[in-house]
């Protein structure tokens, strides 16, 4: 008989959705509810379900046309038929590796932030790092990580929210790829490369992958010398500071006066040279007077495990017309359940 061991809801992006589960399954069901009760005009998806020994991004998919007409079928059956249907896929980040290399088709200039468009995405969600490589005319992104965020399967494109814009749309030739990368050791703390400082009495701090930074940590920054040209603000190198305030997942301020020094500036295509090293900025400890003031625990950035294990939705982008995705369109609501099956 089966199990329920957790349950759920929520209102789709439009994007990728992970489910964080509290241990592993047997058996997923999703059901759109906001499908179910727009009855649409032509055949969508309502409701997913998979179970363990189906292949990763399958699922079997009841759908609806809003004349009472119901038909089963499976994610693999629709997505050889030409259609838009990704199916359910679980996942574990403790035991994800280096993914497969997939083209990079272009990555957009001027983009706050850039916008990359690739082959396909496979199963890339928001919050997942990626590392490109042989990018032609953006030599500068070549072998840095990103966290990446808007990732619409049918783009197929992702954002990199922690770069700046990049002054010349590349032409990033066919050897141009991208691949996820497993970066994130499960424990904190984590190098991080360098994107943007800004010259302010605080100065603001942006990095490629989100930093995981909390108030209170010391950091040593890392600017390297012999790329003076490309990064500009030399003055920082070996500075060590701490993080006064944290903006978002990937900007945080410091205690360090920056108006006076020369300004940081992310290397351009034609900067990048054999050997070149890109500015870091490392996390050294923490300050032990804001750690003893707040009574705050100053090891616990270096023993939170933050592995998890779930599943992956796909959503529906706004450009497809019929939706066969479980994660849904923008707006879609969604209930899911999810269980171990018993013998008694």
């Amino acid at each position: 008989m089966p199990t329920i061991i957790q349950s759920g809801s929520f209102v789709s992006a439009g994007g990728n959705t992970v489910l964080q589960l509290r241990s592993s399954v047997d058996w997923i069901q999703l059901f759109n509810a906001t499908t179910i009760a727009a009855a649409p005009a032509n055949f969508s998806g309502i409701k997913w379900q998979w179970f363990r020994g189906m292949a990763q991004r399958n699922a079997f998919v009841e759908t609806y046309d809003g004349a009472a007409a119901y038909a089963v079928t499976t994610s693999a059956a629709l997505r050889a038929g030409g259609n838009a249907a990704e199916g359910i896929s679980l996942l574990d980040s403790s035991l994800q590796g280096t993914g497969t290399p997939v083209l990079c088709a272009s990555i957009a200039a001027g983009g706050v932030p850039p916008v990359v468009t690739v082959a396909n995405t496979g199963n890339l969600v928001d919050g997942d790092i990626v590392r490109l490589t042989y990018l032609t005319g953006a030599w500068q992104l070549s072998g840095v990580d990103f966290t990446v965020d808007q990732v619409l399967p049918l783009g197929p494109t992702f954002r990199l929210p922690g770069m700046a814009p990049i002054v010349a749309a590349p032409a990033t030739g066919a050897n141009s790829r991208w691949r996820k990368v497993n970066y994130n050791p499960l424990y904190y703390p984590r190098n991080r490369y360098i994107s943007i400082i800004t010259q302010a009495a605080n100065a603001s701090v942006t990095t490629t992958v989100a930093h995981g930074f909390t108030v209170g940590q010391k950091l040593r920054f890392h600017i390297p010398e012999i790329s003076a040209i490309a990064f500009g603000m030399v003055e920082m190198d070996r500075v060590e500071a701490t993080v006064l305030t944290v903006t978002n997942a990937y900007t945080f301020t410091i205690n360090v006066d920056t108006t006076a020094m020369n300004a940081f500036a992310f290397p351009l295509s034609a900067d990048v040279g054999a050997g070149m090293s890109f500015a870091q900025v490392t996390p050294i400890g923490m300050d032990m007077v804001t750690a003893l003031s707040t009574n705050a625990d100053y090891l616990k950035d270096a023993t939170v495990n933050e592995g998890y294990i779930g599943c992956l939705v796909p959503g529906n982008p706004a450009a497809v017309a019929t939706f066969y995705n479980p994660g849904g369109a923008a707006g879609d609501t969604i209930y899911w359940l999810a269980g171990k099956s018993e013998n008694l």
